[in-house]
């Protein structure tokens, strides 16, 4: 199974066509949910990109240099942070998520009680009722 995000390019003939010949079911994320329910944006790449941050400043800091990272500074910084990532985050998120081991509650505590936007409890109800209708794993 591929968990994706709606995202129309990701619908190609091709794509569509290689999947059913592989045997992979594709299971698309409720529309505006992606915040919510996105594994890899929670626990892959924001903390990716808040640590790659803190390394370049500090890398400013110490070397001076000004304008791109040299060649030969990259891989050094690479390391850096391939050392920082934790595979239990991995894991744990998708946990969090709901998504493996199928568990609706931990996708519906997710969702936000208060709504602020016009049109918002619509999207929570619609949410709620999608996640309640998913088919629980054995």
């Amino acid at each position: 199974m591929l968990i994706g995000d709606n995202v129309a390019s990701h619908f190609t003939p091709e794509v569509i066509e290689s999947s059913i010949a592989n045997n992979i079911a594709f299971t698309c994320l409720i529309p505006n949910s992606t915040h919510l329910l996105q594994p890899l944006d929670m626990a892959v790449f924001r903390p990716i990109k808040q640590e790659w941050r803190k390394i370049l400043q500090q890398w400013r800091k110490e070397s001076r240099v000004k304008g791109g990272i040299p060649k030969n500074h990259f891989p050094r910084l690479l390391s850096q942070l391939y050392n920082h990532l934790k595979g239990d985050n991995l894991v744990s998120v998708f946990r969090a998520t709901g998504i493996f081991l199928l568990d609706r509650q931990q996708a519906l505590k997710r969702i936000p009680a208060n709504n602020c936007d016009t049109g918002r409890e619509q999207v929570n109800e619609t949410l709620k009722a999608c996640i309640a209708e998913m088919p629980q794993q054995s």
